[in-house]
């Protein structure tokens, strides 16, 4: 029962605390690729914890061995003692459904999810061979609309559109980094991040600091791809996503403009120094400390038993 409370303890920990440190900490416009990673650990994190807390509260109920197979008879026995809690059976089989459903709501989600913005990407390519005609470069289709936007549709192949507005609006060198910064996205498959990070939110219900954890990772995947542009290039994107803000695109692409434009293309203008090698080191072992101590925690009481000598030709 306390390895199961200190899990859900620290889900709630993590939920209430992480998402605020990261929100407003300068450090991730300057590695928006570190700062994505910190994120997907947050929600693997809390997920994990409450996952966890549910298999810890459903081991009571792990049937005993049978036979004369005394080893795992008093393995079994032990980690049933051990992690037994107040209501017995009702407690045990509540968490077990807990962690069940909270497997089952996740992979839900990802196939319900997957599927539909497939389906959307795959009639918006169909859209785009009805009315679109072909740049010279393969990959890139070009729409009629008056409106200046450049966006992705991931998929294979992945292809890049652009509307009639976006080519009055864009030199030449704008147009060829706005390609690049699309192109960075499909290679970054930056689409899949996002599709299971918001699997992972809608499975915790968007609590946990989960809602704001999309909406920060849907930022800095596009700081991301403006990062793989070049640095001799940084100018000139950053006057192309001046002239794409506020474009829209389908929801199931990733498009160069967008709400985000403005900061992005000041962030570009002004570039910060990289994180020093310290500094990324020590973010990445917390990132790691955070995704290894709830399974520490989860698998305390089994260690435990282990070391007391329970489970007999176990070393004590």
């Amino acid at each position: 029962m306390i390895a199961a409370l200190a899990l859900v303890a620290l889900a709630l920990g993590l939920g209430a605390v992480i998402p605020r440190h990261l929100a407003g900490a300068g450090w991730t416009t300057r590695a928006p690729g570190l700062a994505i990673v910190a994120w997907l650990t947050l929600l693997v994190a809390v997920f994990t914890s409450l996952l966890l807390a549910g298999l810890a509260l459903a081991v009571p109920r792990i049937p005993p061995g049978e036979g004369g197979i005394g080893f795992w008879h008093a393995c079994t026995e032990a980690l049933r003692d051990t992690y037994a809690s107040p209501g017995g059976a009702l407690v045990s089989t509540v968490g077990g459904l807990s962690a069940f459903a909270l497997v089952a709501r996740l992979v839900v989600v990802l196939a319900r999810d997957g599927r539909r913005l497939r389906r959307e990407r795959r009639g918006h390519r169909d859209l785009i061979r009805l009315v679109g005609c072909h740049h010279v470069q393969p990959d890139v289709a070009i729409l009629a609309h008056p409106l200046p936007a450049v966006y992705c549709l991931p998929g294979r192949p992945g292809q890049v559109v652009v509307t009639e507005g976006a080519l009055a609006a864009l030199s030449d060198e704008q147009l060829c980094d706005v390609l690049a910064h699309e192109r960075a996205h499909l290679r970054g498959h930056h689409h899949t991040i996002l599709l299971i990070a918001d699997a992972f939110a809608a499975a915790l219900w968007n609590g946990f600091g989960t809602s704001r954890a999309c909406s920060h990772l849907g930022v800095l995947t596009e700081m991301w791809a403006d990062d793989a542009v070049g640095a001799g290039r940084r100018r000139s994107l950053a006057v192309a996503l001046l002239a794409l803000t506020g474009a829209q695109h389908p929801v199931a692409a990733l498009g160069a403009g967008g709400t985000s434009s403005f900061e992005r293309a000041r962030r570009l203008a002004v570039p910060e120094a990289p994180l020093p090698r310290p500094q990324r080191a020590g973010i990445l072992a917390i990132t790691v400390f955070a995704l290894v101590l709830p399974i520490a925690i989860a698998t305390a009481p089994a260690i435990a038993a282990v070391l007391v000598n329970y489970c007999p030709g176990l070393p004590a």
